[in-house]
């Protein structure tokens, strides 16, 4: 305290600022821009709600007092806390710092929450705003302190400052040098913690986690000994200065109702009885003291949490404690029950510690604004090179997934340039590096690491029936497309990839019951490029096509900025949307300086097994063929069919119909396929699917009342069908419209199937009985 001033009661903060301000003064003579502009407000008249009191200055610093009573607006109802209609409020200002309102009535409640600290013998100010200074600055305005000030009174009054979404405020506050707690486990009431700090700086963090795992982490420091309590639960309430010593923390405790020096005792003894207690008490120590705040009574709603160093050991504690005894050397229990010494607890200087809790899958959930949950979803991940990783961190960040990790290859030089692993996993299984970093974050067992192919991990289905969610970022067609075909597979699958270029994301996710399946997906994904001109050239590199699959070639040039977006964006729409029942695929592609998103609702697909083929075909060829067929009644009609071939597999996909070119002779009778511009349209859509949508077959329609058998005429069409194909290996297809529905031609064989007519339009993935050959 300053020479000359006196000592006052706390709460008579207007004799605390005639200290600190001791000149008083005419309002003209104010300097300060904040006070001016307030007096003028008040001059004004127009604000009926204050009344300049009196005005104080410094001799030489550049700050000022105006005291106003400012009229609160409380009405007819019984007030909660003990605000006066008319309270006495000063205001600080200076250029350069935020403008406080300090109370300045003898027996203002200032236990009140939202009441900032001061240190002994300083004034308390109200907590208006929480936002950082320069942004309260930079809208502050003399009515705006006003209002705000109104405000606080009036919802102090009547208890309702402290808002029920809002979180409870500690015990303590004030700045501190943070703790952090490293893992979960750690924070348990009697766990055996060490801590160390990783630098030899005041200001440097403190560490603490369990003593077996920091044997490791502390090679090189000096350790710690720390001590965890949990408390018994206390009434929410106005914040405290922090204390300076053990004696000031016992007695904010006690005013508390919480006997704290009997819970010190109870520990020490503890470690006493237990054996091995000599190293803990030769080491300096730290206190970490949870306490459990209600809101209301017997409500739990928080927990606050504060750590206190202090320089000397934590057996100089003990011993204070009147727990343990010192002779020479030596130190050890003392027999009886403990007898504390106020004046040694007194001399125990303690630094305070704000405590960060460790980073585990609940903080990660409510940083990220995610639903937190207890059991997190069960995800196989197939493929962890560059998408894959990222994809999967960013969800585990998030509080996302218990994971399992499929991938057979290790990391790479090059793979550095966009895999989130750093260069300590080099030559080490992705899996192992991914499944280690996901752990670290999340907590030993959230993931586990395969170096395997997913075929082989699947040779046992078991391991593929636990999981609830299967996300593909193999970047391989045959991956997905063995995926899709797996019948055991009860997962729905999401697969995640990348255009050629790096600039767009498809995320393509199956549906309920895996309707549609992800190659039924692909295909749809195909065709929508087709016909969406903005996406001519989502699969182009340096002008020039990939060939079919070669669009998700792992080692294409693409830079970490686009990885890490579209990573981004597969999280959320993995994790962060719902899928449709139908399946969906998604697109967001970049065109010059615009990001546009596409979803697209899956469609259904039949599958006939049909001449040692697997054939699906889209619903929506199924409906075009009978629409085109009442359509051209009474005439015939016909195209070509657009689709694709996976001989791996063998199987083949009916993906789209094509119009009847001008030239085309359509008659009750026949049907002749023209060929103008049948050449160009096909080579655009090779050009836009990377040739992986082509010429698949022909479609044509039977007049009204005649039946979809193939007729002499048609069986020469097969023929021909057949001679354009036979490069290919793959057999000539077929596609006739009639009164029975649509059916299905396969080879020169003719061996087929019809589809009737509800099965056209509603049943997926169904497999109709095989009709004469």
């Amino acid at each position: 305290m300053p020479p000359g001033w006196r000592l006052v009661r706390d709460d008579d903060q207007g004799s605390l600022l005639e200290q600190f301000f001791p000149l008083r003064c005419d309002p003209s003579e104010l300097c300060t821009s904040g006070a001016k502009s307030m007096l003028q407000w008040i001059d004004r008249g127009e604000h009926c709600g204050a009344r300049l009191l009196w005005c104080r200055k410094q001799e030489e610093a550049d700050r000022e007092v105006i005291a106003l009573e400012v009229e609160v607006p409380l009405g007819q109802r019984t007030t909660v806390h003990p605000i006066e209609r008319y309270e006495p409020i000063a205001f600080i200002f200076g250029d350069g710092i935020v403008p406080c309102a300090y109370p300045i009535r003898v027996g203002f409640p200032f236990e009140l929450p939202h009441i900032n600290l001061a240190v002994d013998q300083h004034p308390k100010s109200l907590c208006l705003f929480d936002l950082d200074p320069d942004e309260i600055r930079r809208i502050l305005s003399p009515a705006l302190l006003l209002e705000r000030t109104k405000w606080w009174l009036c919802e102090a009054a009547y208890g309702r400052l402290h808002g029920p979404d809002q979180p409870l405020d500690p015990i303590f506050g004030g700045y501190a040098v943070p703790l952090l707690f490293l893992s979960p486990q750690a924070q348990h009431d009697g766990a055996a913690l060490a801590g160390f700090r990783r630098a030899d700086t005041a200001d440097a963090p403190i560490l603490v986690d369990l003593e077996d795992r920091m044997q490791h982490d502390q090679a090189g420091n000096k350790g710690l000994t720390v001590l965890n309590l949990v408390t018994a639960p206390v009434s929410h309430g106005r914040i405290r200065s922090l204390p300076r010593t053990v004696g000031q923390l016992l007695e904010v405790y006690r005013d508390l109702g919480v006997d704290l020096l009997a819970l010190l005792q109870e520990r020490f003894r503890a470690w006493c009885v237990a054996g091995s207690y000599e190293a803990k008490f030769r080491k300096a120590g730290i206190l970490i003291i949870s306490t459990p705040l209600l809101r209301e009574e017997g409500v739990i709603d928080g927990i606050s949490r504060k750590a206190f160093a202090f320089g000397e050991t934590m057996g100089d504690l003990a011993e204070a404690t009147g727990v343990l005894g010192r002779e020479g050397d030596g130190i050890g229990p003392l027999i009886g029950p403990p007898v504390s010494s106020e004046e040694a607890l007194a001399q125990i200087q303690i630094d305070p510690a704000t405590v960060y809790d460790a980073f585990d899958r609940k903080l990660a959930a409510v940083a990220s604004g995610a639903e937190p949950t207890d059991e997190p979803m069960k995800v196989l991940l197939v493929g962890c090179g560059a998408l894959g990783s990222q994809l999967a961190l960013a969800a585990a960040r998030s509080g996302h997934g218990q994971w399992t990790c499929v991938d057979p290859d290790h990391l790479l030089p090059h793979n550095l340039a966009r895999h989130q692993l750093s260069p300590q996993y080099l030559g080490a299984p992705k899996v192992e590096g991914l499944a280690h970093s996901i752990c670290g974050l999340l907590g030993d067992g959230s993931a586990v690491g395969h170096p395997t192919t997913i075929q082989d991990y699947l040779k046992y289905p078991s391991n593929g029936d636990s999981a609830e969610l299967l996300i593909d970022t193999s970047a391989s067609v045959p991956v997905s497309r063995e995926l899709a075909a797996n019948k055991h597979l009860k997962t729905p699958i999401v697969s995640a990839f990348l255009n050629p270029t790096g600039t767009d994301l498809v995320v393509m996710r199956e549906g309920e019951e895996r309707n549609a399946r992800l190659d039924h997906l692909e295909m749809d994904y195909y065709w929508h490029l087709v016909t969406n001109e903005s996406l001519h050239n989502h699969l182009s590199v340096a002008g020039e096509f990939m060939p079919a699959g070669g669009c998700r070639h792992p080692s294409a040039v693409i830079s970490q900025a686009d990885v890490m977006r579209a990573a981004g964006e597969a999280t959320n729409e993995i994790f962060g949307r719902d899928g449709l029942a139908s399946g969906m695929v998604a697109i967001h592609a970049s065109t010059g300086d615009i990001r546009a998103t596409t979803r697209l609702a899956g469609n259904y697909y039949t599958e006939c097994n049909v001449a040692g083929w697997t054939i699906a075909i889209c619903a929506r060829v199924l409906s075009s063929v009978q629409r085109a067929r009442a359509e051209a009644e009474p005439n015939e009609t016909g195209g070509i069919v657009v689709g694709a071939w996976d001989r791996r597999i063998r199987k083949g996909y009916l993906v789209a119909l094509l119009d009847p070119p001008p030239d085309s002779v359509q008659s009750p009778t026949g049907f002749v396929r023209g060929a103008v511009g049948v050449f160009h349209e096909l080579e655009a859509i090779g050009h836009a699917t990377a040739q992986n949508l082509n010429y698949v077959g022909e479609w044509h329609t039977h007049p009204p009342k005649v039946q979809s058998t193939p007729s002499s005429d048609d069986r020469l069409l097969m023929q021909w069908i057949d001679d354009e194909v036979t490069m290919s290996d793959v057999p000539a297809i077929m596609l006739i419209g009639g009164e029975d529905g649509v059916r299905l031609c396969v080879g020169t064989t003719f061996e087929n199937c019809v589809i009737g007519h509800s099965e056209a339009t509603t049943k997926p993935n169904s497999v109709p009985d095989r009709g004469a050959a």
